[in-house]
């Protein structure tokens, strides 16, 4: 997949969006500013309140589904992302990542997997949020995340990677096969 975030007429918008099977990218018409509007009577706002939003506080939001609800051995999510200068971007998951069961635990030749690349423009910021990794009894799952940074130290990142111990539920803990 590819997705690029870029400075149009002063606000951060999605110029690429382009994602395959088992991938597919969401970016709600919302944005999240700065501003603390929390204690804000929606009864009472007035036309400012609901002006277009300032440039430098702005974040456009997008959001990484997994068709089937996840992952089958040989799956590959393989996704670009490009944060232009002076703009900033969150990217989310609708759900846990779920890596479910191989059909031949010792075949390590074809794992479930992603690969993140991500470029994070001077002034820019990035934060990937994901809900955590889920994988199943005798899953493989292969993950490689690749940030590169503005070399001037302009641009900020926010990573969260984090997994279950697998379905507790189910007795499954710590049971997959193997997680690189």
């Amino acid at each position: 997949g590819l997705l690029s975030f870029e400075r149009v007429t002063g606000k951060t918008v999605a110029t690429k969006v382009q994602s395959t099977f088992p991938l597919r990218l969401m970016l709600p018409k919302h944005r999240t500013t700065g501003e603390d509007t929390s204690s804000r009577d929606p009864r009472t706002a007035s036309a400012k309140d609901t002006d277009p939003i300032e440039p430098d506080k702005e974040c456009l939001w997008a959001y990484l589904i997994n068709f089937g609800g996840g992952l089958l051995h040989g799956d590959r999510i393989d996704l670009d992302v490009s944060v232009g200068d002076g703009c900033s971007s969150i990217l989310a998951s609708q759900g846990s990542t779920k890596v479910y069961k191989s059909p031949n635990p010792l075949n390590r030749n074809t794992p479930a997997g992603q690969c993140l690349t991500c470029n994070v423009g001077k002034g820019g910021f990035l934060a990937m949020i994901p809900q955590p990794l889920t994988c199943f009894k005798d899953s493989v799952y292969e993950q490689r995340q690749r940030v590169s940074l503005a070399p001037d130290g302009s641009s900020s990142l926010v990573l969260l990677d984090w997994l279950t111990a697998g379905r507790m539920s189910r007795g499954e803990s710590w049971e997959f096969q193997e997680l690189s």
